[in-house]
């Protein structure tokens, strides 16, 4: 792998570490993969700093049931950050309502002067109901 590659298994790496402590509640490993800047854009449109986003989790607002990530482009910005894009199935817990997800999403990661990889922003949205969906 380049500096200028992230392969698929790179990727899938970060997010699998990512995921497992979303699945767990797990904040204290979950802080470290997520940047001081995160912008988190939730599918409903609501936007969370890292601080909110970590809070709903700890608070036991969000939880994480299963997450399914299917990738579908990695885009190497330079060697200190890419972006992925896909679509994520996931069952949730927002504020004790069950919520099944099934989203677009694009992610960007970026690596820190301390060499370790976070993710800075996530954005998703929720896939068509049906193929007349607007453009």
């Amino acid at each position: 792998m380049s500096s200028y590659e992230h392969t698929t298994d790179f990727v899938m790496e970060l997010d699998q570490r990512r995921m497992a402590a979303m699945l767990t509640n797990d904040v204290d490993q979950l802080g470290p993969l997520i940047d001081r800047d995160l912008v988190y854009i939730h599918s409903s449109g609501v936007k969370d700093s890292r601080d909110d986003y970590l809070g709903l989790i700890s608070q036991g607002h969000l939880v994480y049931h299963s997450c399914d990530p299917t990738y579908d482009r990695i885009v190497s910005l330079g060697p200190t950050a890419f972006l992925v894009t896909g679509q994520m199935h996931m069952d949730i817990n927002w504020y004790g309502r069950a919520v099944p997800l099934d989203n677009l999403f694009i992610a960007a990661w970026k690596r820190g002067d301390d060499d370790a990889w976070r993710m800075i922003s996530w954005q998703s949205t929720p896939l068509p109901k049906s193929d007349s969906a607007a453009h």
